[in-house]
């Protein structure tokens, strides 16, 4: 995986899912974690994802459904502070397991 040469080393070639995440600009400072419906997931993550995904949009769709189903889903609402975001982001994955 060469998506920057300097720190390719750090990055994973893989990964296990836990969650799903639809994260929202929220437009204030605190961020907001809640759990949400795999409809919602599968709204907000089917169009973008399929975008990226060349090929059959029916397959690329199936598999998304798949995940929404099998994963819990959860809106993250993100604020102004970085830190805070990150850090509810890792929140979400650890309670996840």
């Amino acid at each position: 995986m060469r998506l920057f040469p300097r720190f390719s080393e750090q990055l994973r070639a893989s990964a296990p899912l836990r969650a799903l995440i639809v994260p929202q600009i929220s437009g204030i400072d605190a961020v907001a974690v809640n759990r949400t419906s795999p409809a919602s997931a599968l709204r907000a993550h089917g169009p973008s994802t399929l975008v990226g995904i060349p090929g059959e949009a029916a397959v690329g769709m199936r598999i998304i459904g798949q995940l929404v189903r099998r994963l819990p889903s959860y809106t993250v609402e993100l604020g102004s502070d970085s830190a805070a975001n990150a850090s509810a982001v890792r929140e979400v994955i650890a309670d996840a397991v």
